[in-house]
């Protein structure tokens, strides 16, 4: 009995070495070298949404094993920070940072995470996403050609600018539109013709090409890079110009128009509703071929197209649209002041307001908080016919021209029409460029209309 008791007492002596030793390796383990396996978003319910790239700002998890005590976190190389109360030996959650400098940005930057633990490190290749790239213009000189037209030729250097020209990956010519619109028609031939060469700029603003061998008359300059695609019409001549936003259908004779679009090139000259022409000496055309600045002399006497004429072609916008006038100070439509807080003033120039059409009402000094100071009232208001009885409120925009000739201080304006059209307070904003109540200047505002009860 004594030795069957000896031979047990042995059994359990290895039995625990054999538990000793498992757990040893166990423990070893649990400090092994870290492994990254994945990268997710923080929602749960999306925990088997893996992915490989992100851009920056975005908030991921770092799925993988030991990771736990970890001291550093490297994205493109480099040091990140991070919520150690969010370490595990599993996830590890970091912020992508808004100010990393990207890949595209320095080529020698590593597509990479890297989470450095006091038992080692794991690295997880992981692309941070540029912005996707814009193209808003481009820029080249016309070859003449030995039939005496002046065209873009093979080999010949086109300047195109935009944003974000970052990893680029392939720029061509082509004769489809890489966004067609409904019911345009596609050719039923592709063409492609990649630029023999190209050069990005510092900053990734601009790109220099080499036009390819084979030129078509018209088509579009497609930039392809890793984060995304963008493109612009092409003509082999002058091409077409675009109008894309104006300072004021309804300017105020006397002051600066602003046109804004694209292609303003060999520009003969404006022309104002069918009823006269500026000429090309009386404009002011940016280096961009952009933006087009003149001074308008005189109100047209009816409704009608601001046409820009070029060696391109015509570009139209609507002006003076006086079908859409509620009250005209001057005055064309039919209206009457009830009472207010000044009846309307007629300066032309040695007063303010300056350059005026002749009336306007405004308010001279500080406004106290007195429901009858700063109050105009106007009655016999014809609405517009153009706006239909169908159109939602929510859908009518109200624009007025203004001028503030001394320090606005954050006075506020309301604009009630009847009893429910009413629209808070507001500060006036310049429709273009968002300043708030320029002084000495005419600027033309807008605002939406919120009405209570009322669709």
């Amino acid at each position: 009995m004594n030795n069957i008791s000896f031979k047990n007492c042995w059994m359990i002596c290895a039995c625990l070495l054999l538990a000793l030793i498992s757990s040893c390796k166990d423990d070893n383990d649990s400090d092994g070298t870290p492994v990254i396996h994945s990268v997710r978003v923080t929602n749960p319910e999306k925990v088997d949404s893996t992915f490989t790239e992100a851009s920056r700002g975005q908030l991921i998890v770092i799925q993988g094993e030991r990771l736990h005590n970890a001291l550093e976190v490297y994205i493109n190389d480099q040091n990140v920070g991070f919520n150690k109360n969010y370490n595990t030996s599993t996830h590890l959650i970091v912020t992508i940072p808004e100010e990393l400098k990207l890949h595209g940005e320095d080529s020698n930057l590593k597509n990479e995470i890297r989470v450095v633990t006091n038992h080692g490190e794991a690295s997880y290749g992981f692309h941070v996403l540029a912005p996707v790239p814009t193209i808003t213009r481009y820029s080249v000189e016309l070859t003449e050609t030995p039939e005496g037209n002046m065209e873009v030729v093979p080999g010949q250097r086109l300047d195109l600018f935009g944003e974000n020209f970052y990893e680029v990956e392939r720029i061509y010519l082509t004769n489809i539109n890489p966004e067609p619109l409904e019911g345009e028609e596609i050719p039923s031939v592709v063409e492609e013709y990649d630029m023999q060469s190209y050069d990005v700029t510092e900053q990734f603003t601009r790109i220099i090409v080499s036009m390819p061998a084979t030129i078509i008359p018209e088509g579009f300059i497609v930039v392809e890079c890793y984060s995304g695609k963008a493109y612009i019409p092409f003509s082999s001549r002058i091409p077409k110009p675009t109008i894309t936003a104006i300072s004021s259908d309804m300017p105020i004779p006397g002051t600066k128009v602003t046109i804004y679009g694209t292609n303003f090139l060999e520009i003969t000259g404006i022309d104002i509703n069918g009823e006269y022409t500026i000429p090309a000496e009386d404009l002011t055309i940016s280096d961009e071929a952009d933006k087009i600045t003149f001074t308008l002399p005189s109100a047209p006497s009816s409704s009608g197209k601001l046409k820009i004429i070029t060696g391109g072609g015509e570009a139209e916008i609507d002006f003076y649209p006086y079908e859409n006038l509620v009250i005209d100070f001057d005055p064309t439509t039919s209206w009457w002041f009830s009472w207010g807080a000044n009846e309307k003033t007629n300066e032309t120039g040695a007063n303010p307001p300056l350059l005026t059409s002749g009336n306007c009402y405004g308010v001279d000094g500080k406004v106290d908080n007195q429901w009858w100071y700063g109050v105009w009232n106007f009655g016999g208001i014809n609405f517009p016919t153009v706006i239909t009885d169908a159109t939602l409120v929510k859908d009518i925009e109200v624009r007025f021209e203004f001028i503030a000739t001394l320090d606005f201080q954050e006075t506020k304006i309301k604009l009630r029409f009847w009893q429910d059209f009413e629209k808070d307070a507001f500060e006036p904003t310049d429709i273009l460029t968002g300043d708030v109540a320029p002084t000495g200047k005419w600027i033309t505002c807008f605002e939406l209309f919120a009405i209570s009860g009322r669709n």
